[in-house]
């Protein structure tokens, strides 16, 4: 009996252990970076561009001033440069802490939580704890994600978690969740609906849902045609975008031909 007994506690931990493991993981993480990024900001390392800006602007928002920020030249409007809703739920953090700290700490520990929906995505799909473990593992090792979320703070780092959740959710066809996860990630930044708009088409095709995708693929470009031509353009002198690429030309053609024209120039940048 007692062997019996044992033995089935052994299975039970055994099955588990994979998800116990992920779960320290993330935890180790999430107190790891926040641990560095404060460090960073209180040795005055941080800087203005763009955790001082976005400080200012959530802050602002917290106190009635939805998206104003005062400290980049010719700009009244967070918004004349991205399009970030998601800063509105986060401004409510700051009536909690109203510093730099509540932002660090946020992406710090959002970042750690995009482990859980990967391992959910690969125990789907491989079947395997192991492996989705070890997948899980290589996201939170991955050097990139670890640079974004070292570098100041910014509302774009939170949408892989956000995104791989809603996939994850549009995999498994619980689309409730899907459409929450994928408004969260859509608010991040003005691009993320191009990305939502590759997950339409993979509904389409290889989920073979071709109305879900179709809607999804139409919302998601449209969102980010709105923010980019609509919401930006109304608070911003003109297209920021373009003048990214002043180096190559002073108008829109003349950028897009040097491209072809001038591919040096391009590669010299890219270095």
């Amino acid at each position: 009996m007692s062997i019996t007994s044992s033995s089935a506690r052994f299975s039970i931990n055994k099955s588990t252990l994979p998800a116990l493991l992920l779960g320290l993981a993330i935890c180790v993480y999430a107190v790891g970076f926040s641990y560095l990024t404060l460090n960073r900001y209180a040795a005055f390392e941080a800087r203005a561009l763009d955790l001082g800006n976005l400080h200012q602007t959530v802050w602002n928002t917290a106190h009635g001033r939805p998206f104003a920020m005062t400290n980049q030249p010719d700009t009244v409007n967070r918004l004349s440069l991205h399009v970030e809703p998601i800063l509105l739920p986060i401004a409510a953090l700051y009536w909690i802490h109203d510093g730099p700290e509540t932002l660090l700490i946020l992406q710090s520990i959002v970042v750690a939580l995009g482990a859980w929906p990967l391992y959910a995505l690969a125990l789907y799909r491989l079947d395997n704890r192991w492996l989705a473990l070890a997948l899980s593992l290589v996201y939170l090792l991955n050097p990139t994600i670890q640079a974004a979320n070292w570098l100041e703070f910014h509302p774009v780092t939170l949408a892989p978690t956000l995104l791989m959740a809603a996939f994850y959710f549009l995999v498994t066809r619980r689309n409730g969740w899907f459409i929450f996860f994928a408004l969260l990630a859509a608010s991040c930044k003005e691009e993320i609906g191009l990305l939502l708009f590759m997950m339409g088409l993979y509904a389409a095709l290889m989920l073979r849902r071709p109305r879900l995708g179709g809607w999804i693929m139409l919302l998601a470009l449209s969102w980010s045609l709105v923010a980019v031509l609509g919401i930006q353009n109304h608070f911003a002198a003109g297209n920021i975008h373009w003048g990214r690429y002043d180096y190559l030309g002073a108008t829109p053609l003349a950028k897009v031909m040097a491209l072809f024209t001038q591919p040096g120039l391009v590669w010299q940048q890219l270095q």
